[in-house]
């Protein structure tokens, strides 16, 4: 069985104008992250709608999650709370949310 059966995924919005500035902070949030103790960390842009992004990584409990979660989403992290500035609407415009995996287990 796969211990990291918790998946979560962040989405969120970021202004165009800002690109290039929010591409940079993702090199110091993606590192901050991979500090997090989270699993496959990864993310992505939509090739549908420009601007819009997603994280993707595993967890191990939901304790983790929740943890995590609190600390992306609110605008009070020396790191994670660069997003407030990319993001319309600021931290309350990132989603996040967690899926626990049902199978198959398998490769």
């Amino acid at each position: 069985m796969n211990p990291q059966k918790y998946v979560v995924f962040m989405e969120y919005r970021i202004s165009e104008e800002k690109r290039t500035e929010f591409l940079s902070a993702m090199e110091e949030i993606s590192s901050a992250m991979l500090n997090e103790q989270v699993n496959n960390y990864e993310w992505f842009e939509s090739v549908d709608q420009g601007a819009l992004f997603v994280e993707m990584f595993a967890v191990n409990t939901p304790e983790q999650y929740k943890s995590l979660k609190a600390k992306r989403t609110e605008a009070e992290h020396s790191v994670y709370a660069r997003l407030d500035e990319f993001v319309p609407g600021g931290m309350k415009k990132v989603h996040c949310w967690c899926f626990e995996k049902q199978g198959p287990y398998g490769n």
